[in-house]
């Protein structure tokens, strides 16, 4: 909950850093990617540089890996689409404290407190989709959330620090056919400024109820194993916070609407602009995406050398 340990998972830079020293890439950083647009066969990106002025650079095919918020502002900014609607989607999540019978030792900060156990279950009723779950033990900001100073003595200290032995934290994370997602929006700039996205959170009661299953099959799960959710300590249920977004630009066989893509990640009437990120996923797994937008991505870069 308090992020991966750095260096110790991929992450793109790592790549990018060894292609630029082998001068196998041109990279161009300080740039702000305005707008995309094609020509007869090429694409013109309009950008402003790190001197503030606007550029113009040409290109065969572009690959628009942004994050799926700016990938969608820079669609929508392309094809002028202001004031069209269209939902980033969500994953939403619930952090659950567990009671465990058997005791661990506790010995913060000299302990290793990432999750140590993943645990992926389904609710009958909730579409068949998987619910990943992050298992481990409790961690700096759990002790500041329950007053615990592991240095602190005293009889009242004493026993809040016995009983975090117990403690397992759930961290869960749901399908975004259950999550609450925003709805965005581009406004067209007054006066010659920036044009802005506007996001509005939706709120839908159907997410309450979704998530309130998965937590009593949580709680039906962790008593096999004598670790008990402790259900009026729930985090984040109400309000039904995730952890990935994407879908604002879903793939389709045949894209109907301006905001569809098809299976290449052109946007409806492109043919050499991909988008390459989260923003084309149809809908967003509970479990982690990084791996799967890595491989959607070689899968679509793959796919256009063969054309």
């Amino acid at each position: 909950m308090s992020g991966c340990v750095y260096g110790c998972i991929y992450k793109s830079n790592q790549d990018i850093d060894r292609m630029i020293a082998s001068n196998s890439i041109e990279y161009v950083s300080g740039v702000l990617v305005q707008t995309v647009r094609e020509t007869e066969n090429k694409v013109n990106v309009s950008l402003i540089n790190q001197h503030g002025t606007y550029e113009n650079l040409l290109f065969d095919r572009v690959f628009l890996a942004a994050g799926a918020l700016n990938s969608t502002r820079i669609v929508l900014q392309s094809k002028q689409m202001y004031g069209t609607k269209t939902v980033l989607k969500s994953t939403v999540g619930f952090v659950a404290p567990m009671f465990r019978i058997k005791r661990s030792p506790v010995d913060w900060p000299n302990a290793n407190t990432q999750p140590g156990l993943f645990l992926e279950y389904k609710v009958a009723d909730l579409s068949n989709h998987w619910i990943h779950t992050q298992l481990s033990t409790p961690n700096e900001m759990i002790f500041e959330k329950l007053k615990i100073d592991p240095s602190a003595k005293g009889i009242v200290q004493g026993v809040k620090k016995y009983l975090t032995g117990h403690l397992i934290i759930a961290l869960c994370n749901m399908h975004s056919n259950h999550g609450n997602g925003y709805e965005i929006e581009l406004k067209k700039a007054i006066n010659g400024g920036c044009d802005k996205l506007i996001s509005n959170r939706q709120q839908l009661d159907k997410t309450r109820r979704e998530i309130k299953k998965a937590v009593w099959k949580l709680f039906s799960i962790g008593r096999k194993i004598g670790c008990y959710p402790i259900i009026p300590f729930i985090m984040d249920s109400a309000q039904g916070r995730g952890y990935h977004v994407g879908g604002s630009m879903p793939m389709k066989n045949s894209p109907q609407k301006e905001t569809d893509t098809n299976t290449l990640g052109n946007p409806k009437g492109w043919t050499r602009v991909h988008l390459v990120d989260s923003s084309i996923f149809p809908s967003l797994p509970g479990t982690t995406i990084g791996l799967l937008a890595m491989a959607n991505a070689a899968r679509i870069a793959s796919e256009v050398e063969l054309i």
